[in-house]
Parts: structure tokens; C-alpha cells; sequence
């Protein structure tokens, strides 16, 4: 077993064991912390259609510039991970929120279409960079028995502030403009950077001591290692999945003719499925090994995308949407979990890094290709064919853990 699987010898980033490493207030910081970082996110992917139009973009350079915050994140988290593996928590987490004020600074200072390329990429690298270190950072600090439940309160809390956040810039964006309105952004990073010195939390200073001999030499070598290859496309395919729900949902809504309140209702059931897996990861996985939760997941989220097209009344669709929520809320910190206990000790970040560009890629990717199999074959079909792939990632899951 490695070191870090010791709940007394586990460190963000190598640093020396702290006496109180498995303190709840700063756990709970921890995540708070990261939470402010992930805000951004979400408060973008609302405000940049609306700024972009204010600044006479079209709809082309507005989808460029929404998908330049997962597309960035592809180039440079494998190399991020490297170095938190490297340096420990703290700058990383520093940098990471310095770059989610700049981006919000750019388009304060210069409001322009063109600036907002730069804000999306900033803001998307920063958001992916604090997920990358908070999720090595919390998986650390305790138990291995308990990781994937702290990793599941670590997305939770994403949940919660993705829909507290967007509420508060949208309010702000109606009443002082996207100028005022993207300021947010950097005020999340401020509060974030602002706590990272005055709170109690987990993200330390320090270095690794060395390498072990085996470890592989260059990034994607981390691929050529069947079982974690397995997890990290696994983890990537939820991704793409989660992404593409709300759009699925959103073509299903017109074409059975519902209102789009009653589309956010199912939604609304999705997301309360979602957040209650999220906090019961930890539990479940006392009672089941984890590689069969995820298989599990796997299945019951396919069955659920291979059911919506055949629904139409609303609460059946509540009931499909309340399944796969419950399902996919518990994939994420499972696979995580899963991860984490399949990489080398040496390179844990770079391995989440890799999980996260992987991740970023399929969300960028799952949502264009399903899109032409919907213009040329209709919904049914994408939603069909998404089902099956998911079925066939658990055959990829089991070869991997052979």
C-alpha cells in the first residue's frame, strides 16, 4: 500500500504531517476554498453568451469562447499536476486563484469581444487548476476507506455554489452591466486567495523527497497502465455525459412539446439526485467495492439515456432524471477515488491532471459529435448510441482491473 493510503502519513503535495491533518475545520475549508474557485465556472458559462452579445459577437465566436474554458484546461493540467506532485498545495492553489482574478480583471479593464477569449481562458484554467490540487488535497487527509466520500462532499459543494453563484451575477449583470457582472469572478478568486492565508485548511507548502524507480518517466505513460487507462477514460466519459444531459433534455422538451419550466423541474430532479449520491459516496462505498459501484453506475446511467426519449409525461421523466442523477453524482467521486488508488505515489496530481484533461477533452468532444448524429439521424439515436458507449466503457473498466 502506499504512504499516502496511511491516514497518518498523508500531505497535500508531500509536506510534513501535520498534527492536525484530519481536522473537520479544515477539511471543511479546504473545500470551501476550492468551491470559491469552482463558482467562476458556472457564473461564465451564464454571463458569455450575454456579455459576448452586448459586444456584438455572433454566435459562432460565442461558442468559441465558452468552449475555450475546458479546451484550455486540456493543454495544461497534466504539466500542472506534475508540478503540484513537485511543490506541494500552496502555491499551486495560490496561482490557481490568481489567474481566476486576472481573468475577471481583463474585461473590467478592457471590455471587449476579443477579451473575452482571454477571460474564458484564464477563468477556465484557474477553476480546473484549483480542482486538480483540491482534489489531490482532500483525497490525502484521512482514511482510504473514507476518500471517496470526502471527494463526494468536494463536488457537492461544487453543486451548491454553481447554483448560488450564476443567481448572484445575474442579478448583478441586470442591474450594473457585464463589466460589474464579471467582476464577480474576481471576487470569488479574491475571497479564495484571501483564505488561503487567514483560514485553516490543508493545502501546505512542501516537496516530494523523490521519485520511486518505476514511476513513468513521461504523461502519458500513465495511460500504458491498463487499470488506471480504464478509470480515467471511465471518469472522462461521465464528463462528456454530464455535459450533454442538459442539452439532451433541452432538444427532448421541444420536441413533446413541455414548457420550459417543466424542463427545469425534471432538471431540478436531476440535480437533487445528483447532490444526494454526492453526499451519500462515502457510505455506499463502505457497504460495496468500488469497481463494482462504477460498473453499476455505468449501467444504470445508460439505461436511464436509453429510457428519456420513450417518456413524456413529467413525472416519469422526474423519475429517469432522479435515477441518472443518483447515478452520475456517484460515478465522479468514485472513479476519483479509484484514481487515486491506481497511480503511482509520485505522481498522484499529475494523474487527477491527466483525468481532468482527459475529462475536459470528452466534454468538448461528446457534445459536437452526439450534435451531427442528432442533425442526421434525430434524438432518439444520439441518445441510443451514447447508451451503448456507456455500456461498452464497462467492459473497458473490467479488462482494466484484470
Amino acid at each position: 500500500m502506499r504512504q499516502a493510503d496511511d491516514p497518518n502519513s498523508g500531505t497535500s503535495g508531500g509536506a510534513v504531517p501535520h498534527p492536525t491533518g484530519q481536522s473537520p475545520t479544515r477539511l471543511a475549508f479546504s473545500i470551501i476554498l476550492a468551491a470559491m474557485l469552482n463558482v467562476p465556472l458556472a457564473v461564465c458559462r451564464l454571463l458569455f453568451p450575454l456579455v459576448a452579445m452586448t459586444t456584438g459577437a455572433g454566435t459562432l465566436q460565442i461558442g468559441i469562447i465558452v468552449s475555450f474554458m475546458t479546451a484550455m484546461p486540456i493543454l495544461f493540467t497534466i504539466r500542472f499536476g506534475r508540478w503540484v506532485d513537485r511543490a506541494g498545495a500552496f502555491i499551486p492553489f495560490a496561482f490557481s486563484a490568481g489567474l481566476v482574478i486576472l481573468g475577471g480583471l481583463c474585461f473590467a479593464v478592457l471590455p471587449s469581444t476579443y477579451t473575452l477569449f482571454v477571460t474564458s481562458s484564464l477563468v477556465g484554467l484557474g477553476a480546473m487548476f484549483a480542482h486538480v490540487v483540491a482534489a489531490r488535497t482532500v483525497a490525502d487527509k484521512g482514511p482510504p476507506e473514507g476518500r471517496a466520500g470526502r471527494l463526494g462532499l468536494l463536488v457537492l459543494s461544487y453543486s451548491v455554489v454553481q447554483f448560488l453563484g450564476p443567481l448572484l451575477a445575474a442579478a448583478i449583470f441586470e442591474r450594473h452591466g457585464s463589466q460589474s457582472a464579471l467582476l464577480t469572478v474576481s471576487a470569488f478568486g479574491t475571497a479564495a486567495l484571501l483564505g488561503l492565508f487567514v483560514a485553516p485548511h490543508h493545502y501546505m507548502r512542501g516537496k516530494k523527497a523523490g521519485s520511486p524507480k518505476d514511476a513513468p518517466s513521461h504523461a502519458f505513460d500513465l495511460l500504458a497502465m491498463p487499470s488506471l487507462r480504464a478509470r480515467i477514460i471511465v471518469n472522462g466519459v461521465f464528463f462528456g455525459a454530464l455535459s450533454i444531459y442538459p442539452v439532451v433534455l433541452a432538444f427532448h422538451s421541444v420536441e413533446i412539446g413541455i414548457t420550459a419550466t417543466q424542463a427545469g423541474l425534471v432538471l431540478g430532479a436531476f440535480a437533487a439526485g445528483n447532490a444526494f449520491s454526492r453526499l451519500s459516496a462515502g457510505r455506499v462505498l463502505r457497504w460495496f467495492a468500488a469497481e463494482k459501484v462504477l460498473i453499476g453506475t455505468l449501467i444504470v446511467s445508460a439505461l436511464s439515456f436509453a429510457l428519456l426519449p420513450l417518456f413524456h409525461a413529467i413525472p416519469t421523466l422526474a423519475g429517469v432524471s432522479v435515477m441518472l442523477g443518483l447515478a452520475m453524482g456517484l460515478a465522479n467521486p468514485t472513479a476519483l477515488s479509484l484514481i487515486y488508488s491506481a497511480a503511482p505515489e509520485a505522481r498522484l496530481t499529475e494523474a487527477i491532471g491527466m483525468a481532468v484533461a482527459v475529462g475536459n477533452f470528452f466534454q468538448t468532444l461528446v457534445p459536437l459529435v452526439l450534435g451531427v448524429i442528432v442533425s442526421m439521424f434525430g434524438l432518439p439515436a444520439m441518445v441510443w448510441l451514447l447508451s451503448l458507449g456507456m455500456l461498452a466503457t464497462t467492459l473497458l473498466l473490467r479488462a482494466g482491473n484484470r
